[in-house]
């Protein structure tokens, strides 16, 4: 049946075409109708387009190609822009560092070099043309020449040292109410980067020469210590410091400070268990027995040597502050002698090849529970370690002895070396520099002696029975003290190995690809300090992602997770306009995503970060 009315026809269940009149011409249109209460009504049309545009379609017409396509970064953007949403980032810094309305706010900055940082590391020379590759540039509308180089260090020089710290403070506060945070135990390090700062810029105090974690001790170095919690590794607190400020001196000066915030963070307990590595040793004795398990929060530090002083103790004791600690064995032989035949091994699965010897010992002048380890995994690890560092220093032994052979009876052929011979206290600084090596000057006996003609002679030997006997006492065993006399032995060394957990955000912001240090090109302290400030912030956003994505059963390591985020991109494909001067039409969709990252883009909701032209 077919029914018309004012050149409209309509189809009780068929398309039907519509002539409309807009200025004079006439537009059709593809329409559907159907009876509601009785009466027909449009229920569905298309625009089909003008007379001579239908004509050159039916006559096999086909649309004009398109005109380019855009690439924009989409995945680790707007994961990363949902956690800084959940986080308030933006308002909490926009809140403790105020701008002029126009333009970007700091908050903005702030988080656009986070997020670059977590992404694609850029200078900010750069950082506006990777702005303008990502879905920001959709979302933000600003310019790219907003964050230009010049715009950039202005919002920084915004941002003051007492500032950061207000801010993280808000930050960890927020993060305490949105996200279910492990705070059995925290973690906290010191580490340094190099820098390229020249060695006569005096525009910083900052970048110091000091022990080189990266062994470049030609560079100047910035110091970093932070706290993160032991799962996922999410940042609650950092400080930017001096490189040539040593892990000791920094420990007591953040003392009062990470006390200070974890009673923010563990309200209503303030009972604080620091775990920090060995620094030199001290003499202890026997006295009394271990005793029960007791569940309490700790805070755990990794320092470097020495950190256990009087001093050192005496803070954490005026703050009262508990701990678990390393000893240096070396210095505590009447520990080593104990007969693995009095070890316990540790109960659970996860203790396999590990046993426990526990005492009450007197440390720095107070009674505390030590807890000496063996580990079957890590002794096979130091006795490879002193194998090998034996071996290299056998080496080096027969090359100086090869040498100073030439000058005493050069072999057929051969020629003595040209110049001086060298003399025998040049040998014995030699042999000295060789055996420095840990535990060397036990296992080797090197004499240099004369010969007639007075030049220097090189003999060498190992002591088997000593090699053997370090092997044994030293290898596996790691001496751990505490005040934490009810916590189980296996609480105790479980708390000490967490230390681990920090390293490897230190390895994290080494990383080449994602989430690096560098490149820092800055030179002032306040510069410094805020570069600092969102690396941190970018760790933080990474890990509350992660701990995200594992809640809901995606566990990937941080380098693999932002790999794989780095591949979920948005494309715009872009056509000329069917009627100039009209703006271009846009048809805007995501790549193709492989079972994981469509796992992930349905996790974290991404669908509502996707554009709305398509």
């Amino acid at each position: 049946m077919t029914l018309v009315v004012v050149g409209v026809m309509y189809y009780p269940t068929m398309a039907s075409l519509v002539k409309k009149i807009k200025k004079g011409k006439a537009y059709w249109h593809a329409v559907e109708c159907q009876r509601v209460d009785g009466k027909p009504r449009i229920v569905w049309q298309k625009y089909l387009g003008r007379v001579d545009e239908i004509v050159k379609a039916v006559e096999g017409g086909t649309a004009p190609p398109p005109e380019s396509v855009l690439i924009r970064q989409f995945g680790g953007v707007a994961a990363l822009l949902g956690v800084a949403e959940q986080l308030d980032l933006v308002a909490i810094v926009d809140r403790h560092v105020r701008k002029r309305r126009q333009g970007a706010s700091i908050g903005q900055y702030m988080l656009l070099a986070a997020v670059n940082r977590a992404c694609d590391p850029k200078s900010k020379l750069q950082i506006g043309e990777w702005y303008e590759q990502t879905i920001l540039n959709r979302l933000w509308k600003h310019p790219a020449s907003t964050f230009t180089s010049q715009r950039f260090w202005d919002a920084m020089d915004a941002v003051s040292e007492a500032a950061m710290a207000v801010i993280e403070r808000d930050l960890v506060e927020r993060l305490m109410q949105t996200t279910r945070l492990d705070l059995r135990a925290i973690l906290y390090d010191t580490t340094n980067f190099a820098t390229f700062i020249h060695t006569l810029n005096e525009r910083n105090t900052i970048a110091q020469r000091g022990h080189a974690k990266s062994k470049r001790h030609d560079l100047r170095l910035v110091g970093l210590a932070l706290v993160v919690t032991r799962t996922f590794g999410i940042p609650l607190m950092h400080q930017t410091y001096a490189g040539n400020v040593n892990d000791s001196t920094q420990f007591g000066s953040l003392t009062l400070q990470l006390a200070e915030r974890y009673r923010q963070l563990a309200q209503g307990c303030e009972e604080l268990t620091l775990v920090f590595d060995k620094g030199k040793g001290s003499p202890i004795r026997d006295t009394r027995a271990p005793a029960s398990e007791s569940r309490t929060t700790a805070i755990c530090l990794r320092l470097g040597s020495p950190n256990n002083s009087d001093d050192n103790f005496t803070l954490l004791g005026m703050e009262q502050v508990h701990f678990v600690a390393s000893l240096v064995p070396s210095q505590h032989p009447d520990l080593l002698e104990i007969p693995l035949e009095k070890y316990q091994p540790l109960q659970g699965d996860e203790w396999a090849g590990v046993r426990a010897y526990r005492c009450q010992r007197e440390v720095f002048g107070q009674m505390r529970t030590v807890v000496v380890t063996f580990s079957e995994s890590f002794f096979s690890q130091q006795a490879q370690a002193i194998m090998a560092s034996l071996a290299k220093c056998v080496r080096k032994l027969e090359e100086l002895a090869k040498r100073l052979r030439l000058w005493h009876s050069p072999r057929e052929g051969q020629r003595k070396p040209s110049g001086h011979p060298p003399g025998r206290s040049a040998v014995e600084r030699q042999v000295k520099e060789i055996l420095s090596a840990q535990h060397m000057r036990q296992v080797l006996r090197a004499e240099v002696g004369d010969t007639k003609a007075g030049l220097p002679t090189l003999s060498f030997s190992s002591d088997q029975d000593e090699l053997q006997r370090l092997i044994e006492r030293l290898c596996g065993k790691t001496i751990l003290f505490t005040d934490r006399d009810a916590w189980s032995n296996e609480g105790i060394v479980s708390a000490y190995r967490a230390q681990s957990g920090i390293e490897e955000r230190f390895r994290d912001m080494n990383d080449w690809d994602f989430l690096r240090w560098t490149p820092m090109y800055h030179w002032t302290d306040q510069k410094i300090r805020v570069h600092a400030f969102y690396c941190v912030l970018a760790l933080m956003l990474v890990g509350v992602l992660r701990q995200r994505l594992s809640q809901a059963g995606i566990d990937l390591p941080t380098h693999a997770l932002l790999d794989t985020l780095s591949k979920m991109l948005e494309t715009v494909v872009v056509y000329p306009p069917t009627q100039p001067p009209a703006p271009p039409r846009l048809a805007t969709t995501l790549s193709r995503f492989d079972a994981q990252q469509k796992a992930i883009y349905t996790a974290l909701e991404l669908s509502r970060w996707r554009s709305a032209e398509g």
